[in-house]
Formats: C-alpha cells, structure tokens, sequence
C-alpha cells in the first residue's frame, strides 16, 4: 500500500485509467447500462415486447394499412401506442412486420444477383436498391451488403 491512502498495491504513481463517458451521459460507459444507451440522448433502448407487437399491427391496420400511411399517422400510432417514437414504430413496421417480408429467410443466389445488380446501378441508396427486392426491407439489404 502507498502510503497516500489508496488500495492500489501496484505501486506506481501513475493516475487512474478515466473511463470516458457518452456526450449527456453521466456515469462510466462500462456500467451496467453499458449498450443501452443511444449516443447523445439519456433515453434508454427497450425491447419490442409481442404485446406491443401485436397492438402496432392492430394500428396500422386500423389507419389504412402501411401504403396509406403518412408522417402525421405515424405521430399518432406513437402516441397510441406509448413509449415509442414515431421513427422507431415505423422502422419496426417496415423492418420486420409489413406483410409480405422475409427477413429471416436465407438469401437465394437469385437475390443475390438482383443486389448485385440493383446496387451497381444505385449504389447505397438502398431504398432504390429495396424496389428490386420487395421482400427484404430496405435495412436488411443495406446489412447484407
């Protein structure tokens, strides 16, 4: 032990490691909430639980279903729904529940090729790119990419 009253029993002199924090965060980004934190905001992520799931797909329908759907409408299947933003419910509904999807399917040579080639012509801009797969969402194909 030093003799300045630290437990360090290394020995050396040399300050602690800091461990730096997110930008309007507060506390160590090794903590336990480590990973569910988005960057620059205190909100925190949470899971889609089936409830919310199935009440989302309730809402949508219920407005005119996907194609229908504006801005506005979105708003107002967040503020429905609680706890959600209007981007995060719209992300979920195009990513994995629009009917039709097949996200979790393996990709054929098929839609391989169609990438390919949907993607020499438009480069990353893959909502483009997703209207020569209708299958596949728009963030699937760009991470399969």
């Amino acid at each position: 032990m030093s003799d300045t009253g630290d437990d360090d029993d290394t020995g050396s002199d040399a300050s602690p490691l800091r461990i730096p924090t997110w930008p309007g965060g507060g506390g160590d980004a090794g903590a336990a909430d480590a990973g569910t934190r988005k960057r620059g905001t205190s909100k925190q992520v949470q899971p889609w639980f089936e409830e919310e799931t199935q009440r989302l797909v309730a809402l949508v329908q219920s407005l005119g279903g996907e194609g229908n759907l504006c801005a506005s409408d979105w708003s107002e299947i967040a503020r429905r729904l609680g706890g959600r933003t209007p981007k995060q419910v719209r992300e979920k509904f195009k990513n994995d529940l629009r009917p039709g999807i097949q996200n979790k399917e393996a990709w054929t040579m098929k839609e391989e090729y169609v990438l390919a080639l949907a993607h020499s012509r438009h480069r990353n801009r893959w909502a483009d790119v997703a209207q020569y797969l209708p299958k596949r969402s728009e963030n699937t194909i760009k991470n399969r990419w």
